[in-house]
């Protein structure tokens, strides 16, 4: 029984360390046929296809099973552009007012929202003047 990364094929391994990736290890039992994959300290760079696979035996082709990882990063931070946070912005009566909020780093995408005294303000309605698009 063998693990692979599809992207890399030197991945696969019938020891419990796999040599040149520190990071990944194999957990065997094989009496009951159970070979797991550890990946210790998941990052990025191990978003990718893995592979299961048995054999070949003679006269009989691999038998494989396919698995993809998908990393998700939370966002670290939020920021407001150009202010620092906790920062009053003045602004005289009538002017216009454009605030980005950013989260940076985060994967899928941050799904932000903006709050006005602790009440969220949704998409294209109008208070007193306030818009969000």
């Amino acid at each position: 029984m063998t693990w692979e990364q599809e992207l890399d094929e030197n991945t696969s391994s019938f020891d419990a360390a796999i040599p040149g990736y520190v990071r990944y290890s194999m957990i065997v039992d094989a009496s009951k046929g159970i070979y797991n994959l550890r990946i210790h300290n998941v990052q990025m760079d191990d978003e990718a296809e893995y592979q299961c696979q048995v054999g070949p035996a003679p006269n009989n082709q691999p038998i494989r099973a396919h698995a993809k990882v998908s990393v998700i990063v939370p966002p670290k931070a939020l920021e407001i552009r150009g202010y620092r946070n906790g920062s009053t912005v003045e602004m005289r009566e009538g002017q216009k007012l454009s605030i980005q909020c950013l989260a940076k780093n985060s994967k899928p995408a941050t799904q932000l929202k903006w709050l006005r005294n602790g009440v969220e303000i949704t998409k294209g309605k109008n208070l007193s003047g306030l818009v969000l698009k």
